[in-house]
């Protein structure tokens, strides 16, 4: 008989093993240890040991299920309206699909139990509390695509789906940024300003990317001395090692609104991409949503590629 319960100090280690027992993917880390569940989810200050549920049976932990939830508009605390399940895992020596179901429905009671109106499956920004790093890439994407025992597992529980990430890489190989006229205008009247170990900009910031090796890049107009525009990386550690490269992840690309449309982005982006290259990185990704067209076209034309989808399922209590 399986029992449900709520995580206990001494079950990391079991949790590490489960991870473990997974089948081999390019976006989950492999060789999960305790002392990673440590540094990337439970030290986070709002991790709340009700919400990773275990599944145990008579020889132990043999699954669990990880809901949470995100920050308010002000990304200064917890707001209880939108719950997200993390990650779910069951271990491939028991009946996945039913202990699965079961831990879904553990999940949604204590989302619920707190007020949760709606329940998000698959974290994604700013809906994204643990994991970043082990799962996913660049940033957190939802649930993957190829992650198809989670997506069905998702979708037989009620989930529908509403969003759809793009995750794109670059090998930086022979990279060359192209210049034209609008390219060197841009260099006249910006100055290219690198900032490392930026500070964050609010609480929610520092909770869930503080941790890694963070790079902002930003554009200062040269007469107004004021940023136009903005771009981050941050080195993909630990789960770029599961890639045999030294890969770097982008975020948080922004232009002022009132100067879009003159190059600034592909700018910030061929120079940010320039830099990192000179530092050795030999892999760049990137995350956008499925209908930012704009943002698609422009990182097909710097050569990046489409490796991966990711789905963001919904469900409205």
């Amino acid at each position: 008989m399986t029992e449900f319960r709520s995580y206990r100090n001494d079950d990391a280690p079991a949790i590490a093993a489960i991870w473990r027992e997974q089948e081999p993917h390019r976006a989950l880390l492999p060789g999960v240890t305790a002392a990673m569940l440590e540094q990337h989810v439970f030290a986070k200050p709002y991790f709340d040991p009700r919400g990773l549920i275990i599944a145990c049976d008579p020889n132990g932990p043999v699954g669990f299920i990880h809901a949470g939830f995100g920050p308010d508009d002000e990304f200064q605390q917890l707001s209880h309206d939108i719950g997200v399940l993390c990650m779910v895992m069951t271990s491939p020596r028991v009946d996945r699909e039913l202990i699965g179901r079961e831990l879904v429905g553990h999940a949604e009671n204590y989302l619920r139990s707190l007020g949760a109106t709606t329940l998000i499956g698959g974290p994604i920004h700013p809906v994204n509390p643990f994991y970043l790093g082990m799962y996913g890439g660049s940033e957190l994407p939802g649930v993957l695509e190829s992650d198809v025992r989670t997506v069905d597992l998702l979708r037989g529980c009620g989930y529908e789906e509403f969003q759809r990430t793009v995750v794109l890489q670059r090998d930086l190989a022979g990279f060359r940024p192209s210049f034209d006229r609008s390219q060197m205008q841009v260099r006249r009247t910006f100055d290219m300003q690198t900032v490392v170990d930026p500070v964050p900009g609010n609480w929610w910031e520092a909770c869930t990317v503080a941790q890694s090796q963070r790079t902002r890049c930003q554009l200062v107009e040269k007469e107004s001395r004021q940023v136009r525009g903005r771009i981050s990386h941050w080195n993909m550690e630990p789960l770029a090692s599961n890639w045999d490269a030294y890969a770097a992840g982008l975020t948080d690309l922004e232009i002022e609104r009132s100067y879009r449309r003159r190059g600034l982005a592909t700018f910030l982006v061929g120079e940010t991409l320039r830099q990192l290259q000179t530092q050795g990185v030999s892999l760049v990704e990137v995350q956008t949503m499925l209908d930012n067209t704009a943002a698609l076209a422009m990182y097909e034309k710097f050569g990046f590629r489409n490796v991966e989808q990711g789905i963001v399922f919904r469900k409205v209590l």
